[in-house]
């Protein structure tokens, strides 16, 4: 907390009025000339706003990897995967204009996602928890030449934030960590 500059004027200038308090009679003198002392101004600059928290804001999804409970690894990267952090609050917005290609035991597909994930999160950015609160939309996946419907709720387990975590943000950059997923974002506003 910073001192107001009269604080430390009034805290120097007691000593010498007490000591101008004698019990003893003095001769009269003559009045000396009044001072006045204006008050200084705050030279400090005025305080910044500080960074939001991390996660806070929006960003565009840019990868993915994962690792099942056996330590397979998949990758996910591309498509249109919007995710915007609000006090507290989460929203992921998939386009299904832009497929996600994702890879997985030399294997590779196409993810197809159009609807959304929605969740809370709470913590400090190295230690958060996430939970998904609601899915809704269409997915579908198209690997050796077959397609299939996926439901979101499935997406949900695999894409939304949901359990334990952390963010770690540089300038535009947002890692997550959550469960076995690391997700890689870029800030859009």
């Amino acid at each position: 907390m910073r001192i107001a500059p009269r604080a430390v004027v009034a805290a120097a200038g007691l000593p010498l009025l007490l000591a101008g308090c004698t019990a003893a009679p003095s001769a009269p003198t003559t009045p000396a000339p009044a001072i006045s002392v204006a008050p200084t101004p705050d030279t400090t600059a005025s305080p910044t706003a500080s960074a939001p928290a991390c996660p806070s804001g929006e960003y565009r999804m840019t990868s993915f990897v994962a690792t099942d409970a056996d330590g397979a690894l998949g990758t996910g990267s591309g498509g249109e995967i919007d995710v915007e952090f609000e006090n507290g609050r989460y929203e992921i917005d998939f386009d299904d204009d832009d497929a996600i290609t994702v890879k997985s035991n030399n294997r590779s597909g196409r993810l197809i996602v159009d609807g959304s994930i929605e969740g809370t999160y709470a913590g400090e950015p190295s230690a958060l928890a996430f939970e998904i609160t609601t899915s809704s939309g269409t997915a579908t996946t198209k690997t050796d030449g077959k397609t299939s419907t996926v439901t979101l709720t499935q997406i949900a387990t695999l894409l939304g934030f949901d359990g334990t975590g952390s963010a770690t943000c540089s300038g535009s950059q947002l890692t997550m960590k959550v469960g076995s997923t690391t997700f890689e974002l870029v800030q859009t506003d």
